[in-house]
């Protein structure tokens, strides 16, 4: 009966062990997962932090010469060369987006419509959560 009981004992012993060791792994394998998860969730909004920045510094660029009281040869200097570093990062939507507006063509959206629809794509919305009405903007003073 003494190596009965061994053999039962040894035996459930490693079949505990393996169980305890599966657990782990899986366990493992989940804790992997959910902060690999975080870890991209955290590059995606860095990345559209980022690109909220170069949207609004491009735009801010665009309509400092009119907050100047002047449009001459550096701030168009300033205004491309911001334009040139930022846009490079940004997706082809917003890319079409501020093209349209700094061809000052009539149908061109206002800066507030561009805001808002960035917004929109940045955040991958279906639809325009906020409308352009909603935003405050400073015009400069005549």
């Amino acid at each position: 009966m003494g190596w009965l009981t061994f053999f039962s004992t040894t035996i459930t012993g490693l079949i505990a062990g393996a169980l305890g060791s599966l657990i782990t792994i899986l366990l493992q394998h989940r804790f992997n997962i959910t902060r690999d998860k975080l870890a991209e969730e955290r590059i995606k909004m860095q990345k559209t932090r980022e690109a909220s920045s170069a949207v609004a510094d491009i735009l801010g660029e665009w309509i400092k010469s009119k907050c100047m009281d002047s449009e001459n040869n550096i701030n168009r200097w300033h205004i491309q060369t911001t334009y040139w570093r930022n846009i490079m990062s940004l997706d082809k939507d917003l890319v079409k987006l501020l093209v349209k507006r700094f061809a000052n063509l009539p149908e061109s959206p206002e800066i507030n419509e561009i805001i808002v629809e960035a917004r929109r794509i940045l955040l991958d919305l279906k639809e325009q959560d906020i409308k352009p009405s909603d935003l405050n903007t400073w015009l400069p003073e005549v």
